[in-house]
């Protein structure tokens, strides 16, 4: 029996805990070799060390307790054995194919965001912005994760015509609470359900063009943040999303010297 190694001892060698050995026996998938009827002591062979080490491989490569000890259980079944690691295999392919698809997306969106940045920093213009005025409609949202579809919903409501300017206003300057979000089409007339809307002209204010439609809005404004900072310049709101039928983008928005 000096052979035999406590819990304690086989945790030290496999770096694992004896909490961990218990959970493990308790699923059945690590019998002790022996334990003691008063002490509930367990102890175990030697060759269980191996044991051990292919259950903490198995776990590192995300196999479930339950397809583990499939694998122990058909040793001399090969087509369970098969079974069981093909299941594991289409489970990695497919976790494989979401996490690519989500670096393509994740690329594409460091790209756009390195081209809005290159934009604001060749088009960015300091001065006044105009008065503006024209139908519209208007709905608050309590988070910016709301605006997207909020804005989408207004649009329809609107309708602008193929050759419209069409100029979305968020404004969180009231309520901080609250952003208000507005689609206007400047110099249009009042309709059933799009009364005309008024934007307060800015003594100063910062405006760059994009030449698309940006993948993030909210990348280009934090891209527009940074870029006004090193100016010395807070932009104060509200901000302004001109949609051109172009399909250029022009972003506006209130600023002030940044007070030190």
């Amino acid at each position: 029996m000096s052979s035999m190694l406590s819990i304690g001892e086989l945790a030290r060698r496999t770096g694992t805990t004896p909490r961990m050995l218990r959970h493990w026996e308790a699923t059945g998938i690590l019998p002790p070799a022996a334990v003691d009827p008063r002490s509930g002591a367990r102890t175990y062979e030697p060759e269980q060390e191996g044991r051990v080490q292919t259950i903490v491989a198995l776990r590192a490569n995300g196999f479930g307790l339950d397809a583990i000890r499939d694998l122990f259980d058909s040793t001399s079944d090969i087509s369970r054995v098969r079974t069981v690691l093909d299941a594991r295999r289409s489970t990695l392919a497919a976790s494989i194919a979401r996490d690519r698809a989500a670096l393509r997306q994740l690329d594409q969106r460091l790209e756009a965001l390195d081209r809005a940045r290159e934009a604001i920093e060749a088009t960015l213009e300091i001065g006044p912005l105009p008065h503006l005025q024209g139908a519209g409609s208007r709905a608050p949202v309590f988070h910016e994760s709301e605006i997207a579809a909020v804005a989408h919903r207004l649009r329809e409501r609107v309708q602008p015509r193929p050759a419209e300017t069409v100029v979305q206003i968020y404004d969180g300057t009231t309520n901080l609470q609250v952003i208000t979000v507005t689609v206007l089409i400047p110099g249009r007339t009042a309709t059933a359900g799009t009364p005309v809307l008024t934007v307060a002209a800015a003594d100063r204010g910062a405006r760059v063009r994009l030449a698309d439609r940006p993948v993030d809005l909210g990348d280009c404004w934090a891209a527009l943040d940074a870029v006004l900072l090193e100016r010395g310049l807070d932009a104060h709101g509200p901000f302004r999303h001109a949609l051109s039928p172009d399909g250029s983008t022009v972003l506006s928005v209130p600023v002030r010297p940044i007070e030190r």
